[in-house]
């Protein structure tokens, strides 16, 4: 099946949705769509336009109208691809993540579990909320696998991520040897 016999799947389920000219709008918003994703997913992954639409279909769980959008099939300008999870590892090898909801520190990426009290309780905010990581978080995909499960991950951001500040706890001046509340190492981590 070549790429364009294979796109006519989705776009005419679009058609097919809905009746008349909304019917055919849908049908066109899904083929741009689809073409869209598809190379920038290409050029980034290095797959071809017919392993990505055939993953996307593969993935596909609900009609075309519903999935073919960017809640599901997001721009990836800016995502970080790792080649394989053991990349992803070794690149953020402590295993701990800021909530993006407390700052706490969290050990698992996308549950907090940092035991910051918020309004009496603990945190428990989660990345796949609602509200996401509030902007605060980290994008990333996998390609090893991207073809199985053609998802984009994001999750809090991994502490190593996080520039340390050259500020004094105590003083919140740039640290200074000579003053008595930063000379000590009072670095913010």
């Amino acid at each position: 099946m070549t790429f364009e016999e294979l796109l006519k799947i989705p776009v005419e389920e679009a058609r097919a949705s809905w009746t008349g000219a909304t019917g055919e709008e849908r049908a066109e918003r899904v083929e741009a769509f689809i073409r869209k994703r598809v190379v920038q997913y290409s050029e980034r992954l290095g797959f071809t336009p017919i392993e990505i639409l055939t993953a996307f279909q593969k993935a596909k769980n609900v009609n075309a109208p519903n999935y073919y959008q960017e809640a599901i099939i997001p721009d990836i300008t800016g995502v970080i691809v790792f080649d394989t999870p053991k990349e992803f590892r070794e690149c953020f090898p402590s295993g701990r993540y800021l909530c993006p909801a407390c700052d706490g520190i969290s050990k698992h990426m996308t549950i907090c579990d940092a035991g910051t009290l918020k309004e009496g309780e603990p945190c428990d905010w989660k990345a796949y909320g609602l509200f996401g990581t509030l902007g605060k978080g980290f994008r990333f995909l996998v390609k090893e696998g991207f073809l199985e499960k053609s998802v984009v991950y994001e999750i809090f951001k991994p502490i190593e991520l996080e520039k340390m500040s050259d500020k004094c706890e105590g003083c919140g001046n740039e640290k200074d040897s000579r003053c008595d509340k930063c000379g000590d190492g009072n670095k913010v981590e």
